[in-house]
């Protein structure tokens, strides 16, 4: 056998290898390392949904980059506005949001990437002005 079919059948045993051996076999073997997303690279991002409550209860979706920084588009604003990087940035923009839109109650839908995938911030209960004041 050629060096190389030896190098691809071993490189594919491998990669076969680590997804059987922890999924079928259940083993924590040490040579077939899990896969993990957000392995160090992406850690400083989190998405977010801003909401005001209306008179009537309703939720309306509010675009913080409009509100905050008077922009439409995410590629107008500038670089450090466009993302939000930590759960005390997102609930800092809920909070610039009370007094940007003179509002009484703006709620967060929101998650940050972590290690163990997506990790949630808010689930759109508190009310982030009574906690500005």
């Amino acid at each position: 056998m050629p060096a190389r079919a030896a190098v691809f059948v071993l490189a594919t045993a491998i990669m076969f290898g680590g997804p059987f051996d922890r999924q079928v076999l259940h083993s924590d073997h040490v040579f077939f390392k899990p896969w993990r997303p957000y392995g160090g690279t992406a850690y400083d991002v989190c998405v977010a949904d801003f909401y005001v409550v209306a008179a009537d209860g309703s939720l309306e979706e509010v675009s913080r980059l409009r509100a905050l920084h008077g922009v439409d588009h995410w590629w107008e604003a500038k670089f450090t506005d466009r993302h939000l990087r930590s759960p005390k940035a997102v609930h800092g923009a809920a909070r610039a949001l009370c007094g940007a839109l003179r509002v009484e109650d703006v709620r967060v839908v929101g998650r940050c990437a972590a290690q163990e995938g997506w990790a949630e911030v808010d689930a759109g209960v508190r009310n982030h002005c009574r906690s500005a004041r």
